[in-house]
């Protein structure tokens, strides 16, 4: 069954695999990251996908995805002061 993902730090080492293979599994994946795909180059060099969506976002600021399942690996960007570390590690925002 094809869910819909959402994939907090998708940019990131560990987040850009995770979106690949959730690809591989016939989902449809949203990346959401602050940092551009252009910085990881799994998902720079990867050809287009119709059931990939990159979302440049910064997740201590309030959205909205409608989504089955939710993958928080999001890090602090470096310069952050540490209340924001905190809310973005534990309540993803």
């Amino acid at each position: 069954m094809q869910k819909r993902i959402v994939v907090l730090g998708g940019v990131g080492f560990i987040g850009s695999h995770l979106c690949l293979r959730l690809l591989n599994d016939g989902h449809e994946v949203f990346c959401v990251d602050i940092r551009d795909t252009a910085d990881s180059p799994l998902l720079r060099d990867m050809p287009p996908h119709p059931e990939f969506r990159y979302v440049r976002h910064n997740i201590v600021n309030a959205f909205g995805i409608r989504c089955d399942e939710i993958y928080n690996l999001a890090a602090p960007s470096r310069g952050r002061c540490p209340s924001s570390r905190s809310r973005s590690a534990y309540w993803g925002r």
